[in-house]
């Protein structure tokens, strides 16, 4: 057997039955004139090879996915201009991906999503996997509908499905998909800043403000800032913001305005997603001049609190990054939750650091303090300083150091019960846990570490419950969120909803090391063997120096039990 990568495209008549049954001898005739005077030719016309034929059906593979989306949609508007001169509709699905060739067939999961693209497909439109979306968004003049993630019959994951046209029929119209996210979705062009005042000399202040905030934005980690010379070829040019975005690649737009009248400023700024124009945020700022640098730090705190929001941890962001008043700071702080989000050594080492920064410009921040404990906790459940008990007892001291000033801070709480899990003092945890959930019960940060409190102390009907809740509360949800809801899955026994779980961890969050680890222990205990052992060597391409043992230093459980199946499912899958 051969195989090779392919686009395939899958195609069939609607109403075929209907129409057979009105008239048989007129709807051969129909299909096979269309067939030979048609559609052969312009497959043909896009090299393509016709697979076979079937019935009403067509299998069609194309060495380039670019020719097969060209194919479909000159298909499917020679069908819309035929209007009713040949009664004869189609729908088409179109993927990429491994096939199998053997006696001039094709086989394999990359024709079996093909054909079920085909069959959600509405009349007269073409449905593509976001595989082929993504090879051909920015060479074909052409938009498509995002339908979102989909299930498809059979195929183990779910898929996210993009159609052309944008509005595929009078009833189910939706929103294009975005065209913008070449550089990923944290990516802002910051437009000129438009003088407002009546001295054209002030244009120099106006230019500066938007010089500035580029600087302090491309510190940001993980936010993609387009430089000064791409945008300021805009500068005093009627433009859309849309247009804008899309021709610089990037999926946010910041514009804004500024007036002086001696010294007083007055300063606008707003930020914009542009793939439907809203606003994510918006303010006005009346100041002196002599707070021009201040004001500069407080916009762009402003814009990263507001992307991190929206994109990445939801309201966690604000609880970590946005009480800052000191920019420098902040600015450690921001890049220490970075660093501590990959759980890897190397980050968990560099976030202690940049902490400890922030606490010696601002000594009083809480939940600086509690993070700097956290650190200090999974340096030690990790085994990565020499004394774990030495790490535990500065966590908790870190704790304590917040409860001395503040007997009410649930920060402080989970940061204890933190501790005291590590140690294996799981019903006290639980217990301090919810202390901090009495204090905040609608924070979901609170909600889910007593999830992960209650699955290490085994129980887990409880825990499920909690995470649900908290990620109802924080949809957009941090890396570790997830991890926790798949665990609470995955240890109740329903391994359907953990793999769920689990897909969309990875999704979200690709480098996440512990997500990318229950993919592969899911996968395993669903007897999965092609996708665990893809879902390890995923794992191994990420750390290649990962060792379970090593792993499970970190992982934490009541009952030794849970311990010894997750090491199963791990060697079930060839890590080592």
């Amino acid at each position: 057997m051969e195989r090779r990568l392919a686009a395939i495209l899958a195609a069939d008549v609607v109403g075929y039955s209907r129409l057979m049954g009105e008239d048989e001898a007129g709807t051969l005739a129909a299909l096979k004139a269309l067939r030979t005077t048609f559609i052969e030719p312009l497959i043909a016309e896009h090299r393509g090879r016709i697979v076979k034929l079937m019935g009403d059906g067509f299998l069609v593979e194309f060495a380039s996915v670019t020719d097969a989306v060209n194919c479909a949609i000159a298909w499917q508007k020679d069908a819309a201009e035929r209007d009713g001169k040949m009664p004869l509709q189609f729908r088409i699905g179109i993927n990429l991906g491994d096939i199998v060739i053997e006696d001039d067939d094709i086989y394999g999961n990359g024709v079996i999503i093909a054909a079920r693209l085909e069959a959600i497909a509405e009349p007269g439109s073409v449905c593509v996997s976001s595989v082929v979306h993504d090879q051909v968004r920015r060479k074909l003049d052409e938009s498509f509908s995002d339908l979102g993630v989909k299930e498809l019959k059979n195929i183990d994951e779910p898929i996210r499905i993009f159609a052309w046209p944008a509005v595929i029929s009078e009833d189910r119209t939706v929103q294009p998909a975005p065209e913008t996210e070449s550089l990923g979705k944290k990516s802002i062009a910051v437009l000129p800043f438009q003088n407002m005042s009546n001295d054209p000399d002030q244009e120099y202040f106006a230019d500066g403000i938007t010089e500035d905030i580029i600087t302090t934005l491309s510190k940001i980690p993980g936010l993609a800032v387009i430089a000064r010379n791409s945008t300021f070829v805009y500068k005093g040019k009627p433009i859309s913001v849309k247009d804008v975005a899309a021709e610089l690649g990037v999926r946010y737009v910041l514009e804004g305005s500024v007036r002086r009248g001696g010294n007083k400023m007055r300063i606008t700024a707003q930020l914009i997603d542009a793939t439907d124009a809203s606003h994510i945020w918006a303010e006005r700022y009346d100041r002196s001049v002599g707070e021009i640098f201040e004001l500069q730090d407080e916009i762009t705190r402003h814009i990263a609190v507001a992307l991190q929001a929206e994109l990445i941890m939801g309201d966690y962001a604000h609880r970590w990054q946005g009480g800052s008043r000191n920019f420098e700071a902040w600015e450690y702080k921001a890049r220490g939750v970075h660093e501590f989000l990959k759980f890897t050594k190397e980050g968990m080492l560099k976030a202690k650091e940049l902490f400890e920064k922030a606490i010696a410009l601002e000594p009083g921040d809480e939940v600086t303090m509690a993070s700097l404990g956290h650190c200090y906790d999974q340096l030690g459940s990790s085994n990565w300083l020499p004394d774990p008990e030495i790490a535990y007892a500065t966590a908790q001291e870190w704790g304590e150091r917040i409860l001395a000033a503040n007997p009410q801070s649930a920060d402080a709480y989970v940061l204890l019960a933190s501790v005291q899990r590590s140690r294996g003092q799981f019903d006290e945890a639980v217990a301090t846990a919810e202390h901090a959930l009495e204090l905040a019960p609608n924070d979901s940060n609170n909600q889910a570490f007593m999830a992960s409190s209650l699955i290490a102390a085994e129980r887990l009907g409880e825990a499920l419950k909690h995470i649900e809740t908290a990620i109802r509360l924080n949809p957009i949800y941090p890396n570790w969120f997830g991890s926790t809801r798949v665990q609470a899955y995955r240890m109740t026994g329903r391994l359907d909803r953990a793999l769920k779980a689990v897909t969309e961890l990875v999704q979200r969050h690709p480098e996440y090391l512990p997500g990318l680890v229950l993919h592969a222990a899911v996968c395993a205990e669903l007897d999965m063997s092609e996708k665990a052992k893809q879902a390890a060597q995923v794992v191994l391409e990420r750390d290649p120096d990962f060792t379970i043992s090593g792993y499970m230093t970190r992982v934490h459980f009541k009952n030794p039990t849970r311990h010894e199946d997750l090491v199963a499912a791990l060697r079930k899958v060839g890590l080592p």
